[in-house]
């Protein structure tokens, strides 16, 4: 990684952690435990090569983006994707090779993130950067908590990386006042995470899922009622003589959301 390591240039930086020690290893430790997972999963055809090639690629660039969303700065991310080339051969190699291959690149790319959480003790958390006297938990439409749960979940099914990624982007939108694109990613979200429930639409969660209970019932019914509506009106209205801007708290149903997603927390921690 060149002359100069992270940690010598944590020690006369202003890197600091964006979220508290405790949950920033939680993260970087889920994503460890996806990259081993990753580095002894079975490679005994092309096409098991070819999907695990796919799931690596996906789990690395979210790595990337984890460490960007965890620090005040990009130097950690930067160091990650510098860090390590690619680990193709000559496509003539013996698959075996090219399989070993694979299983030391992940390896590396492991024992970097491990690398990064020993050197936490030596990173302080940002101190607070406004008198506003909003909280952190004020401005998120989505708990940081939720996400770290969604994120830490291990599923051969389903990717959750763009559902992670919706919900932080979620939180950008709402923590800076763009309430448009606020009330399209909470339709996104919806529709992106009706199959988990066995279904093609949300429509048809709210109607027909009942393993949730009657509360869960009645926020995703409110989601699809209200939430969609608001959204679609957003979306598909044209310009007009006079308008209406959304605030705060016409797109706000943070609530009913973190409802949902704590049942995809439930049904995939059991």
């Amino acid at each position: 990684m060149g002359g100069k390591t992270a940690l010598s240039d944590q020690l006369v930086s202003s890197t600091c952690l964006k979220r508290s020690k405790e949950e920033a290893r939680e993260a970087i430790k889920a994503r460890i435990r996806k990259g081993r997972e990753l580095s002894t999963c079975q490679l005994e055809t092309p096409e098991q090569l070819e999907k695990a090639d796919a799931d690596e690629t996906n789990w690395h660039k979210y790595n990337i983006e984890l460490l960007k969303s965890l620090f005040n700065d990009e130097y950690y991310a930067k160091d990650y994707r510098r860090g390590l080339g690619g680990y193709r051969l000559h496509p003539e190699a013996p698959f075996e090779e090219i399989a070993k291959s694979f299983r030391k690149h992940v390896e590396k790319r492991v024992n970097l993130l491990e690398g990064y959480l020993q050197q936490f003790d030596l990173i302080s958390e940002c101190p607070p950067t406004s008198q506003d006297p909003e909280s952190e938990a004020d401005t998120c439409y989505v708990d940081l908590n939720r996400i770290d749960e969604l994120r830490s979940i291990a599923s051969e099914q389903y990717d959750f990386a763009k559902l992670v990624r919706l919900c932080e982007e979620l939180n950008r939108t709402y923590a800076n006042d763009c309430f448009f694109a606020t009330a399209m990613l909470t339709r996104a979200v919806l529709d992106h995470v009706s199959p988990i429930f066995g279904y093609t639409k949300f429509s048809e969660v709210a109607n027909n899922y009942d393993k949730g209970g009657k509360s869960f019932k009645q926020s995703v019914r409110h989601l699809e009622q209200s939430s969609r509506c608001i959204a679609d009106a957003h979306l598909h209205v044209q310009i007009r003589k006079s308008e209406t801007l959304p605030n705060r708290t016409q797109v706000n149903f943070s609530n009913d959301l973190d409802v949902l997603l704590a049942e995809i927390v439930r049904i995939h921690t059991r």
